[in-house]
């Protein structure tokens, strides 16, 4: 069962910033709550709100063919920029940033970039970028060097001589018996540490309250039995739909770890975002720390 109090749509563009939270109660006047209420719907706020039942018989129009629908605009990059990251969004890319604190490392290879968040707040704080994706883009801002592969044939030589991977909410776009063998690649390369994430579907509960004098924000979701269920792929042959997710019949928590350890990771340790609802593994590279340890 999964309860939302929140849309999980994004913000679409142009719309007022109060529609990031679409639950929220806002503590308004009754007239002017009516008239807020009225101009979402596309009604003046000064048409009456009083229904009157019709006198006279319906008669049903004569049906027409329908109109063809136009094709959608391509959005902008700064519409899709502001469509994808939203709040719960930021604060997952910003735990991604966040965890290399503690790590002795500089130079990062950050896989999987998409619209460059990432990237540009890890040039912001210092460290060398390098992206790596299956296009030959990189984002705009951020990164020193871009590198253009397929992670289910790499050649470790090509991405070695970085301190640390990045692989957030990439893995999961990947079969789940090729994980094991991207994993390897990442760790023959010689890199000595590795932060990665995936969705993480295993029973949980979140919820939060805020209040002012003005408005009233609450939140709440849940996950459960979802250890019962099977993963659906739709459709599976889609680069960017999740093959797996941890939590689901066949991919728990534990068998990741397990296939992190037999890919040459030793992992270090483990944190958890509610609103994306993901687990991150913080790992050692096992032949770079027994190198180390002689």
């Amino acid at each position: 069962m999964v309860v939302r109090l929140w849309s999980p749509a994004p913000r679409r563009a142009g719309a007022a910033l109060t529609d990031d939270f679409p639950n929220d109660i806002m503590l308004l006047s009754p007239p002017a709550r009516e008239g807020r209420s009225r101009a979402a719907r596309g009604l003046g706020t000064n048409e009456s709100m009083t229904e009157t039942a019709a006198t006279a018989p319906v008669i049903a129009a004569p049906r027409t063919a329908a109109a063809p629908v136009p094709a959608a605009a391509e959005l902008s990059f700064t519409e899709r920029w502001h469509g994808y990251y939203t709040e719960k969004r930021i604060v997952h890319q910003w735990l991604q940033v966040h965890l290399l604190a503690g790590l002795p490392v500089k130079r990062v290879l950050e896989v999987g970039p998409y619209l460059g968040l990432v990237s540009a707040m890890l040039a912001s704080a210092g460290y060398t970028v390098t992206t790596l994706d299956i296009g030959p883009e990189a984002p705009k801002l951020g990164p020193a060097a871009h590198i253009q592969a397929d992670l289910t044939a790499l050649d470790p030589a090509r991405i070695h001589g970085h301190d640390v991977i990045l692989c957030c909410e990439t893995l999961e776009h990947l079969p789940w018996p090729a994980v094991g063998g991207v994993l390897a690649a990442f760790a023959a390369s010689g890199t000595p540490y590795l932060v990665m994430s995936v969705p993480y579907e295993g029973a949980q509960i979140g919820w939060s309250f805020y209040y002012n004098g003005h408005i009233i924000r609450h939140r709440l979701f849940t996950r459960w039995l979802r250890f019962l269920q099977r993963f659906t792929i739709k459709p599976p042959a889609d680069i960017d739909t999740h093959k797996w997710e941890v939590g689901y019949k066949g991919y728990s928590l534990g068998a990741l770890k397990a296939k992190v350890a037999s890919s040459g990771w030793l992992p270090m340790a483990q944190h958890f975002t509610e609103g994306c609802r993901s687990v991150f593994l913080v790992c050692r590279n096992e032949a770079v720390a027994k190198a180390a340890d002689r």
